[in-house]
């Protein structure tokens, strides 16, 4: 009955008696506050980093560089955000990768 009560602190008021359902209930409403925690958390990244790379393009082109100068720079950018792609698809390996392809495409 005690893991009954620390789930209720998470969900509400506990059951008169232990139930599986219950604690079902708050194993899924927990996940769900993880997993949108977690989807705020990545916006939030992405916005940032999308945010200072359009304040770096503004103030270079503020300080009037010729577009010339900028291959080399996003050449090198290019190079490593590829490596940096190859280095996840290493690290976490084929079957992550063609399971989230899968999810993303909306297959079964």
């Amino acid at each position: 009955m005690s893991d009954d009560l620390s789930l209720a602190a998470l969900l509400g008021e506990a059951p008169k008696t232990p139930d599986p359902g219950f604690r079902f209930d708050v194993l899924a409403r927990v996940s769900a506050r993880a997993a949108r925690r977690e989807a705020w958390t990545r916006g939030l990244m992405q916005v940032a980093a999308f945010t200072a790379l359009g304040l770096v393009l503004a103030l270079v082109q503020f300080a009037s560089v010729s577009a010339g100068a900028w291959i080399p720079v996003l050449s090198a950018g290019g190079a490593l955000a590829a490596s940096g792609v190859f280095a996840l698809v290493v690290i976490q390996g084929p079957k992550a990768v063609l399971a989230r392809a899968r999810m993303v495409f909306g297959g079964a």
